[in-house]
């Protein structure tokens, strides 16, 4: 069966108060980050058989504190930004991004941009109850202890559009979705794309696909190296798993995502060095290439070239005078 309700909070014509219970019942804090003209409307379908819940958020801008025990909550903004922190962690969506969290206490923060509304769409789903349990892959006892969900790069698009439409229909003065018939294709539709958000490319490729799975991280090293960089960031952007990509550069180059990581910043660092151009410093051009710990990076280096950085730099402005 399938659920439909829609409520909205206006500063000056709801009830004082009424606005915390919107989102989250058990919210442990909740504030409006406007002064004026504040506003949050809630769209809600729930389905029975699968406790699977969609939210159509539409918000003035505000902030919310909570502590999630048992769901997994996916986040869609489609207007404004989206923020998340988490452990000291911030991370940040906007239009057409996505951010999924398993079980966690976390803050969120939304905001409008350009003076138009904050809205985006939710799915909340159980992650230990079944019918629902396609989200144990990424939260089951191989994964990081981190309840940042990874998900497959462009299938978000596809299930934040489903969202839209189911609700788009729900709110309409003639939903075809109510019937039992179309409430229970729906959701067998909506289990269907959310579990290809969370299956995992590499289980199914070929013995060949490590190689294109290294190549792929590599691109993405070679192109933020000078940034503060994780493992799980790397997985992240390519829409794996940590330990599959960890698995991929075992299988095809012997070594780990972090070694290679540290192989392209130093070579970078060897590159500039042996430029010698201006007033360039050791220490300067290691923080530049990601390198944050400089004791260790030194002895990586001499480790690897024979030689000090330092000694790199003074032979390479020897040649050039």
């Amino acid at each position: 069966m399938l659920n439909y309700t829609s409520e909205r909070w206006t500063e000056g014509t709801s009830a004082p108060g009424r606005h915390t219970a919107l989102l989250f019942s058990r919210a442990a804090r909740f504030d409006f980050l406007t002064r004026s003209k504040r506003a949050l409307a809630v769209r809600r379908a729930s389905f029975d058989n699968s406790s699977i819940s969609l939210l159509g958020v539409t918000s003035s801008g505000h902030q919310i504190e909570l502590t999630d025990e048992d769901s997994m909550t996916l986040m869609f903004p489609v207007r404004g930004r989206l923020e998340v922190v988490h452990d000291r962690r911030l991370l940040v969506e906007r239009d057409g991004g996505l951010l999924g969290f398993g079980p966690s206490r976390r803050q969120t923060r939304v905001m409008g941009e350009e003076g138009d509304r904050f809205a985006a769409y939710m799915l909340k789903a159980p992650v230990r109850s079944a019918p629902f349990t396609l989200a144990q892959p990424p939260l089951g006892p191989e994964a990081s202890a981190d309840p940042l969900l990874v998900t497959r790069k462009g299938a978000a698009a596809a299930l934040g559009e489903l969202i839209r439409y189911i609700l788009t229909d729900l709110a309409s003065e003639t939903p075809l979705l109510l019937s039992d018939r179309s409430a229970a294709l729906v959701e067998a539709l909506l289990i269907d794309h959310v579990e290809q958000l969370f299956l995992d490319p590499a289980t199914a490729r070929s013995a060949d696909q490590p190689a294109a799975i290294v190549r792929e991280a590599e691109d993405y090293m070679r192109a933020y190296y000078p940034e503060p960089m994780r493992i799980e960031d790397i997985a992240r952007a390519l829409g794996i798993t940590p330990r599959h990509l960890q698995s991929a550069f075992r299988r095809s180059s012997g070594c780990s995502p972090w070694e290679r990581l540290t192989a392209i910043r130093l070579d970078e660092v060897r590159h500039r060095l042996l430029a010698g151009r201006g007033e360039c410093t050791v220490t300067g051009v290691a923080m530049d290439c990601g390198f944050s710990h400089l004791g260790r990076f030194a002895q990586t280096y001499q480790s690897t070239y024979r030689e000090l950085p330092s000694t790199t730099l003074r032979r390479a402005r020897r040649d050039l005078n």
